[in-house]
């Protein structure tokens, strides 16, 4: 798993595809920290902050909090099913980068899923 990074871009057109909002995102594998429903069609992923990475933070009191990747699916309440495929997918013997989601190229991991809804990297703590 070490040498394994996670590829997620929700935006359709290259042009759209920047640093105002969080656009695109890739992760060490590793920062996975797992995976719940947020929708009848969607499932919420979640991964170590790039921001407050490892847990630390400026200050002795606050919270860090996880980076959240938001997948749409279809057939919706089939929220098992899209997590055994993103997981065979994380597991697979292949290194390098794995595409979670990728809305310009309609590139997704597994089959079911229909497009990124978002990505939302925390914001650092002060």
């Amino acid at each position: 798993m070490e040498n394994k990074f996670v590829y997620i871009r929700a935006v359709a057109a290259v042009g759209d595809d920047d640093a105002v909002t969080v656009d695109s995102a890739c992760y060490p594998l590793s920062s996975f920290s797992g995976a719940a429903p947020s929708d009848d069609g969607k499932l919420s992923l979640f991964f170590k902050s790039m921001t407050n990475y490892d847990g630390f933070d400026n200050t002795g009191d606050a919270v860090v909090h996880s980076d959240e990747v938001v997948l749409n699916f279809l057939p919706v309440n089939t929220h098992k099913e899209v997590m055994e495929g993103v997981i065979n997918a994380f597991s697979s013997d292949r290194d390098g980068m794995i595409v979670l989601g990728d809305d310009v190229t309609g590139e997704y991991c597994f089959s079911e899923i229909t497009s990124v809804e978002s990505i939302d990297v925390s914001a650092v703590n002060s």
